[in-house]
């Protein structure tokens, strides 16, 4: 903060208006954004009193915290309030208006649950004078702790449900420095305030000499709103809210871009790859919407392992030679090669073109770009999907789907605790199983069995080296072949595929014209037979039996 002194009487020009005011006896008096005068016993336009030996603020109690007085010939129309998140100001209405040479005490209560020791910052957010000048962020801090019950640091707690994501996530000019994307996925929100709540990297408070320690931008790139500390105050990392300017309002569906820090801690700026950050956005009223957790990634490469208790990044065209182990995501570039193992309690996801020479585990999902490739096995505690021509040299393991691309291949076996569906020209040489349904791409092959609890459904000119066994119904399309046989507790139709062993339904039965059977068909319900199609067996049914032959 810039200081002006002057001795006798103090003339402060704004812009084209000359301002003298007389004395009213404030130890800090904030004249305009940046700009102060701090004297004892001397003039100024907003006059911030605060008061010492103030007893604690209690829940059910109010205090009188300090005073606020008019030192401009003119009347003066003001927003005050209090940083610390559990305390209001219970004299707003009072303190609206202010008549030249008026002063007016400044009364603070709780208002939700926190606790603090203290020091509280009064800020006058904005006083519009009659004459057309405007003065913003105004503060004086006051010795004084408050028990408002709950936890330290207070507050409401925000709303139940996330409207904001966090999108892509890095660092900005430094390390220390984070960087995020965040998307509305709600309703049009207007954002005030927003206090920094924690970290994991044992910061303890963030400054920024070249810029604002808090900055959200548009999709344009243009800052619509900023907040920082006032004068030369620190802006701890302890749940204390500041103001942000101009109040942006972020749109349904809208992404902005969110920049905070640098981050310290008592010896110099801190590094954030592999650490998170908590901040929370309130709106008007000082009502949160969103707590938001930010894990920034480490940025990967060169020789040895890879540890991070949060997320890993490698680069395009980036090489890692050793194994990767992550507490959070795990990402990969374009043309990336990692030397070792990917484990990972969240996703994994490889970029296209890049390689992996060992397995790959993740706790979420698990995706491969195209004409990727990974030499071992590759599992995920809910989705995979691999895509096109790209390899998998081991098993796929899936506690939900496996959906591969076109002209993909697997060496080994499929699970999956949901569906399993192959692009078109794709190859498994192992068994398939799953707990839900089954889709094989046209000309595709898969050298062993396929245990399914839903349906199965074999394209054309699918081949299949093993049986099918299905929970529910079996489709088998033109020119596919099936080298085993096929067990269904539901429907089978077969279009002009070929089976080379035995049917078995628990419904009915339909064989079309060119189907071929190599074994015998019993179906629990009806069997219809078309004219061309072919059996070598016997033919048995629990129902009606309607042969075109």
């Amino acid at each position: 903060m810039h200081t002006i002194s002057k001795f006798g009487a103090a003339v402060l020009i704004v812009g084209a208006v000359i301002l003298v005011g007389p004395t009213f006896g404030f130890s800090s008096i904030a004249a305009d954004r940046g700009v102060g005068v701090s004297v004892s016993q001397e003039n100024g336009l907003v006059g911030l009193e605060p008061r010492e030996n103030i007893q604690e603020i209690n829940r059910g109690n109010s205090r009188v915290v300090g005073e606020i007085g008019n030192n401009v010939d003119g009347t003066m129309e003001l927003t005050v309030s209090v940083e610390q998140a559990p305390l209001q100001i219970t004299n707003e209405d009072e303190l609206a208006t202010l008549e030249s040479g008026q002063t007016r005490d400044v009364e603070v209560a709780c208002d939700g649950q926190g606790k603090g020791d203290g020091p509280i910052t009064i800020i006058v957010d904005i006083a519009v004078v009659s004459s057309g000048v405007t003065i913003e962020q105004a503060s004086m801090d006051v010795p004084v702790s408050y028990n408002c019950g709950g936890p330290p640091g207070g507050g409401d707690p925000p709303d139940s449900g996330d409207q904001f994501e966090v999108q892509t996530v890095g660092t900005g000019e430094s390390d220390s420095i984070a960087v995020f994307e965040l998307t509305n996925t709600g309703a049009a929100q207007e954002v005030h305030r927003v206090s920094l709540d924690g970290t994991t990297v044992g910061a303890t408070h963030v400054e920024n000499q070249n810029s604002v320690e808090f900055r959200i931008d548009d999709e344009s790139g243009t800052e619509i709103g900023s907040a920082e500390p006032q004068g030369n105050q620190q802006w701890n990392i302890d749940g204390s809210r500041k103001k942000i300017d101009q109040e942006p309002t972020i749109d349904a569906d809208e992404t902005v871009t969110i920049t905070v820090g640098e981050f310290w801690d008592n010896d110099g700026s801190v590094d954030l790859e592999g650490g998170t950050i908590e901040l929370t956005l309130y709106r008007q009223g000082n009502n949160a919407i969103q707590s938001i957790s930010v894990s920034v990634p480490v940025q990967a490469s060169g020789d040895g392992d890879v540890e991070s208790d949060g997320d890993v990044i490698v680069e395009d065209s980036d090489e890692v030679s050793g194994d990767m182990s992550a507490g959070g995501d795990v990402s990969t570039g374009w043309e990336s090669e990692v030397d070792g193992n990917i484990d990972a309690n969240g996703d994994v996801s490889t970029g296209d073109s890049s390689e992996v020479d060992g397995d790959v585990a993740a706790g979420d999902d698990a995706s491969t770009g195209w004409d990727s490739e990974v030499d071992g096995n590759l599992e995920a505690g809910n989705d995979v999907s691999v895509g096109s021509e790209s390899e998998i040299g081991g098993n796929v393991v899936a506690g939900g789907n496996v959906e591969t691309g076109w002209d993909s291949t697997i060496d080994g076996s499929v699970n999956a605790g949901g569906d399993v569906s192959t692009g078109d020209s794709s190859e498994i040489d192992g068994d398939i199983s799953a707990e839900g349904d089954v889709i094989i791409g046209n000309s595709s092959d898969v050298d062993g069995d396929i245990i399914a609890d839903g349906n199965v459904y074999i394209n054309e000119s699918a081949q299949v080296d093993g049986d099918i066994t299905a929970g529910g119904n079996v489709f088998v399309g033109w020119n596919a072949e099936i080298s085993g046989s096929v067990d269904s507790d539901g429907d089978v139709s077969v279009n002009g595929g070929a089976i080379d062993g035995s049917m078995t339904a628990g419904g009915n039965i339909e064989l079309e014209w060119g189907t071929e059977v190599g074994g015998d068909v019993h179906g629990d319900g009806d069997v219809t037979i078309d004219s061309g199609a072919e059996i070598d067996g016997t033919v048995s049914t629990g129902g009606e039996l309607d042969d075109q032959r």
